[in-house]
């Protein structure tokens, strides 16, 4: 982040991965969920698993993680990065 490393566990790296895979497009969270090897099948679960994960990305990424402007919820939905531009 701005030239600086920032420390993510595997977990974190994945999901950010997945996420920056496709810019602008909403990642279910089940699909979050299957990318770190979990055998969850149920979507809140999956919610519920990966909520987390983005709590503590958005602190390490989020110029305010209160306001977040790099990774987005879509209410019900799932996650998605914000478009490079």
């Amino acid at each position: 982040l701005h030239g600086q490393a920032i420390d993510v566990t595997p977990s974190e790296f994945v999901i950010l991965l997945e996420l920056l895979r496709t810019p602008g497009a909403v990642v279910v969270c089940l699909r979050l969920a299957r990318v770190i090897n979990t055998a969850i099948d149920d979507e809140e679960e999956a919610r519920q698993l990966i909520r987390p994960h983005i709590v503590r990305l958005r602190r390490k990424l989020e110029p305010d993680p209160q306001q977040p402007v790099h990774l987005v919820s879509v209410r019900g939905v799932g996650y998605r990065s914000a478009r490079p531009g």
